[in-house]
């Protein structure tokens, strides 16, 4: 590219004393920005994904305890270790001893062997009960919430520079989460016959008649 705009690529002036830029004795600008660009990115991106990911999927992995298998009452050893490794990890909204936590654990296994096994953490949460378990629900409200990936709030932020014009700045906060999940959501259908018996239903002065 640089050949085809007529760009002479050649390395910056090398300075023995130089210490507030990147400042690599080579003699080619190809050693020069191999060294001062692209391995530097190279080892940025790698530890990027480490972070991002593994250990993005070791939490999830330790969630999954949350979840247990078919006809399983009590906690497997696996399980609580995965269990030990999310009170460590969210000790700050866990406020109970480690031997607590455990024992609620297998109080929610055991209250599950007679019932239809959750599917994800969504439906666990709704089947436990927050007088009688704080902490598991408090570990399922998490695991519901976490997301999997930051795109779906990359998303939102990116619609909402769409939608929130200054013409809308007196628009409500309900119909502003509407319009955006329409936006977002572009797959789901919405048939206009749907939208009016919505209107029809709500209270109004006037009768809604078409």
């Amino acid at each position: 590219m640089a050949t085809k705009l007529e760009v002479h690529i050649a390395t910056p002036r090398y300075s023995k004393r130089q210490t507030q830029r990147c400042n690599v004795p080579v003699s080619n600008p190809e050693d020069f920005y191999r060294i001062a660009m692209y391995n530097p990115f190279i080892d940025n991106f790698l530890s990027q994904v480490k972070d991002r990911f593994v250990a993005h999927r070791n939490i999830l992995e330790a969630f999954m305890c949350l979840l247990p298998e078919k006809d399983e009452m009590l906690a497997t050893d696996q399980k609580k270790k995965g269990l030990i490794n999310l009170i460590k990890i969210y000790q700050v909204d866990i406020h109970s001893s480690e031997s607590t936590v455990l024992g609620e654990l297998d109080i929610w296994y055991a209250l599950l062997t007679n019932k239809k096994k959750p599917k994800g953490a969504f439906e666990a949460l709704l089947m436990c009960d927050e007088d009688k378990l704080p902490n598991i629900y408090k570990l399922l409200k998490i695991f519901a919430t976490l997301p999997v990936t930051a795109a779906t709030n990359e998303r939102s932020f990116s619609t909402l520079k769409r939608l929130k014009t200054y013409l809308r700045n007196s628009c409500s906060e309900n119909r502003l989460n509407g319009l955006a999940m329409l936006n977002i959501h572009r797959d789901v259908c919405v048939s206009a016959d749907d939208v009016i018996n919505l209107f029809s239903r709500s209270s109004r002065r006037l009768d809604f008649k078409l």
